[in-house]
């Protein structure tokens, strides 16, 4: 995943495809590691010549404010901390909506706030869902910038409940 830069918060969509039962949306949790020092384009832990040169292909990790261009002002970011070094942190949000249920053939949003502009390097989203038929329900992520992203659907054959399941945008299988 490239850097981007968040303010806002993030919003897990689910919904029931067949009308079978009810579903509870237990729990959401949403975890990201944190870049700590603007400039570094590549999220290696150092601002250096490397990022300078995906700032000069116009690369979109380079865009160090998000704005969706790629401009003077990643540059100064650049520049102005050229040879820092930094080590990143991560930051656990957890949903204050749920639980909550989801009628058949129904619909729920919940809705997890970063309420400081930070740039995520890596997303983690971990959620707990109580339905008996996995291959029934589909969930999606949304981003502030109204980003959708299918986290899954119709997953999961016979099986019951996504409980502690970790989706991870670095996983290796999916």
């Amino acid at each position: 995943m490239m850097p981007c830069a968040v303010k806002g918060g993030f919003t897990v969509k689910s919904r029931i495809m067949k009308d079978r039962r009810v579903l509870r949306f237990e729990s959401l949790e949403i975890r990201c590691l944190l870049s700590a020092n603007p400039g570094d384009f590549n999220a290696n832990g150092v601002v250096d010549t490397a990022d300078f040169v995906l700032w000069r292909k116009a690369d979109p990790r380079a865009d160090s404010n998000g704005d969706a261009l790629i401009d003077q002002t990643d540059y100064n970011a650049w520049r102005n901390n050229f040879g820092n070094t930094y080590s990143s942190s991560t930051i656990s949000v957890s949903a204050k909506d749920v639980p909550s249920t989801i009628p058949d053939e129904g619909l729920v949003d919940s809705h997890v706030a970063i309420t400081a502009a930070v740039s995520i390097n890596n997303l983690k989203v971990q959620i707990n869902i109580n339905h008996p038929y996995d291959s029934d329900v589909q969930a999606y992520l949304i981003s502030p910038e109204n980003t959708r992203v299918q986290l899954f659907s119709g997953v999961g054959d016979g099986g019951a409940n996504f409980q502690g399941t970790i989706l991870d945008d670095d996983a290796s299988t999916s």
